[in-house]
This record gives C-alpha cells, sequence and structure tokens, in this order.
C-alpha cells in the first residue's frame, strides 16, 4: 500500500487578511475535491481522466500516471506536449464541469531522462485551462524542464505552438533549481484570484518535504477564470518519460464565501477590529 503523501500543513485559512498560503490548503475551510493515487490497471487512465493521447503516452503504469514519448518513429504512443485532464464534479461535487478556480494542489513528480534536449522538454501541471486539448488551449503551466528551471508559461494570447513546446508558451517567471534523475520531488502549486505560485521539494521515502524548497516561482495577473487542471509532459520530440503520483487538490472559497465559515466569535472580532480602524 502506498503510503498517503501529507505535505500541506493543517494551518486556519486567513482570509480576514485576505492572504492565502500552502499551508492554508488543508485548513477547515477548504475541501479536499481530488484526492487521486492512480491506482489501476496498466494502461488505463482513472475514472473522470481523459487525454488526447494514445494510452502508450499517458497512462497508469505500476500504480503511478505515466508520460512516455520516444523519439520521432519509436514506439511509445502518439500526443506529443498533449496533458492528462481531470474531468470530474470532484469528491464533494463542487467542479462544475471538472473546472476550479481557487485551489491548492500537490503532486510527486519524478521525471526521466533530465538532460535531454534543455529546456525543450518538461514536466508539469496544467491549471485553469479551458479546454482540454493542449494544443488548442489556453491556459497555465507549471513545468519542471530538463535545464534545471522551475517556471509559470501561458499560452493566453499568444497562441498554440506548432509542436506545443513550453517554450514557445510565454514565461512569466522561472527560478533555477537542481534536480537529480529517476528521483521523486514534490510539485505544490497555489492558485488564489490572479496569483498563482509554486514550488518545488525534495521529499523523503514517505513522500513528506525535506529541508527548504529547491525553487519557488509566482505571478499576480493571472486570469481568475475557472478552468481544467492537468498532469503534462512536454518531450520535445525526444526520448522522455515522467511519473506522477499522489496528487491532492484542495478547493478554495472565494473570501466573501469564507468568512460566512467562520466562527461567530471570529466573525465577531473581525467586525470589531474593522469598526477600530475608522
Amino acid at each position: 500500500m502506498k503510503t498517503r503523501l501529507k505535505s500541506l500543513a493543517k494551518a486556519a485559512l486567513p482570509v480576514v487578511a485576505g492572504i492565502v498560503t500552502f499551508g492554508a490548503a488543508c485548513s477547515s475551510h477548504a475541501a479536499l475535491v481530488i484526492d487521486e493515487n492512480f491506482t489501476g490497471a496498466n494502461d488505463t487512465l482513472p475514472d473522470d481522466w481523459s487525454s488526447p493521447g494514445t494510452a502508450a503516452y499517458a497512462s497508469i503504469q505500476g500504480n503511478r500516471l505515466r508520460f512516455q514519448r520516444t523519439a520521432s518513429g519509436g514506439a511509445a504512443g502518439t500526443g506529443e506536449g498533449q496533458a492528462a485532464y481531470y474531468t470530474g464534479t470532484g469528491l464533494d461535487g463542487s467542479m462544475a464541469d471538472g473546472k476550479i478556480a481557487d485551489f491548492s494542489a500537490s503532486v510527486i513528480l519524478r521525471r526521466e531522462n533530465t538532460s535531454a534536449f534543455g529546456s525543450t522538454t518538461s514536466a508539469g501541471m496544467v491549471v485553469r485551462d479551458n479546454n482540454t486539448t493542449w494544443s488548442v488551449t489556453a491556459g497555465y503551466y507549471i513545468g519542471v524542464l530538463a535545464d534545471n528551471t522551475l517556471g509559470i508559461w501561458t499560452n493566453i494570447g499568444t497562441g498554440p505552438s506548432s509542436n506545443n513546446n513550453v517554450t514557445q508558451a510565454k514565461a512569466l517567471d522561472w527560478a533555477a533549481i537542481s534536480i537529480t534523475a529517476n528521483t521523486d520531488y514534490l510539485l505544490e502549486v497555489l492558485a488564489v484570484g490572479s496569483n498563482i505560485s509554486a514550488s518545488l521539494w525534495a521529499v523523503d521515502g514517505n513522500g513528506a518535504k525535506t529541508g527548504l524548497a529547491l525553487g519557488e516561482v509566482s505571478i499576480d495577473d493571472a486570469s481568475t477564470a475557472a478552468g481544467y487542471l492537468g498532469l503534462r509532459l512536454a518531450a520535445g520530440n525526444s526520448n522522455q518519460t515522467a511519473y506522477f503520483d499522489n496528487l491532492q487538490v484542495h478547493s478554495i472559497p472565494e473570501p466573501a464565501t469564507a468568512l460566512l465559515l467562520l466562527p461567530a466569535g471570529a466573525l465577531l472580532l473581525y467586525r470589531k477590529r474593522r469598526a477600530a480602524r475608522v
């Protein structure tokens, strides 16, 4: 049995201050909407998941979600650059049409061949996508590049690239990192309002974070529209394999909604503090 990832601290959601941190994800005000271990038969996708690529490109392998592509003419599946998207309504039924706007997410990520083709290959998470076909979609991508970069990209307003390489999308923020092939890392993503931020962490054998973040990126002018969430490998027409495991996504209520969830005493204290500032 695989160890359940417990990566996000159980801190209170600071809605009054208008600031949400990774630690707020598992608070009593946030709901667990996706809890996916990718267990199941090989060469399949879990229920409520879809991908434009073939099963050989994106499917369960050994109780992980595997993306695999060989160089041109190879035997692995087609669909280079595509993602596998969650299309269900969430564990609590709150994700209309499979879309979500504000959330915190964490996933275990492992890359092979991390030096191949440099910055044209990457693996990571797609968020707030308006479509479930990457080649025609508009959204955001948080990727770990083979040239040791963690970044946030968007193809909103740039049009889809001919071969879907992440470097042909618009880079919004990036950070230098150092990763090792065939090693598990934890990718955390937080999307609240116009802010999208992400961090990459080393993990121990149980999937728990160790040390300091290897890299952190953030943008504060993102589109706030709800969209699809997915996992992706951009292989750059090269021999590439990436694995994902233990995906957890918590929805974060809007500040106005979260305020209604506060205990009566906390709400009264909030009103008193506001009155004192007037």
